[in-house]
């Protein structure tokens, strides 16, 4: 999340003409933006720099928050 915060500009590229490109456009548009660990993954559709905001992405782990252990790999496993 930290790398989208601070690393990235929140700007969209500019097309020829310095049209801002549309976040769909193709190619190189996106939906959403997701930060995953091996425990958990947040998303945002919107990129602020430091004031973007992150909202989670999990399954969830016996009605609480996050994921669950997975006996055969990570909690996220399920993303890909």
């Amino acid at each position: 999340m930290d790398q989208y915060r601070f690393d990235r500009h929140p700007a969209p590229k500019t097309a020829k003409g310095g049209v801002p490109e549309p976040l769909l456009g193709f190619p190189g548009g996106a939906l959403v933006h997701l930060a995953g660990s091996q425990s958990e993954v947040m998303m945002t559709t919107r990129l602020a720099g430091a004031a973007t905001q992150f909202l989670p992405f999990n399954r969830g782990n016996a009605g609480g928050a996050g994921n669950a252990p997975n006996p055969a790999g990570f909690a996220t496993a399920y993303l890909w």
